[in-house]
């Protein structure tokens, strides 16, 4: 992993977290995927990644990862995601939780289901 030059991440699930994600940052690298689950919350910088549901459009970022910050990677995976960060996010989520509050607004759900194919237009 540590000399990879992307991780490419095309989920079809609502991904609740992409531990995997913030290894690669960290690493360096950059993250190209869906907009499913987690990566929309983690991947806010278009120089630390692409997202997109497109298929066509995902390979052709694939073809540009010289375009992305590597240090800028790596930066946010330690500034966002340190074991502190971490930590003081659950435990304000627990606490939100503890307190009767929901943590979130919206219903999960599967746009097409998992096995329907993402658009190549």
């Amino acid at each position: 992993m540590k000399n990879a030059k992307a991780l490419l991440f095309p989920v079809r699930w609502l991904d609740p977290f992409g531990l995997a994600i913030i290894e690669i940052l960290y690493l360096g690298a950059p993250v190209i995927g869906t907009r499913y689950g987690s990566l929309p919350e983690i991947i806010t910088d278009e120089k630390v990644g692409f997202l997109s549901n497109n298929y066509n459009e995902l390979i052709e970022a694939a073809h540009h990862v010289d375009q992305f910050d590597r240090r800028l990677c790596h930066q946010l995976a330690k500034e966002k995601f340190s074991s502190r960060e971490m930590f003081l996010g659950y435990q304000t989520c627990y606490q939100r939780a503890l307190d009767g509050e929901y943590l979130n607004s919206n219903t999960p759900y599967s746009a097409g289901g998992l096995t329907a194919p993402l658009p190549l237009h």
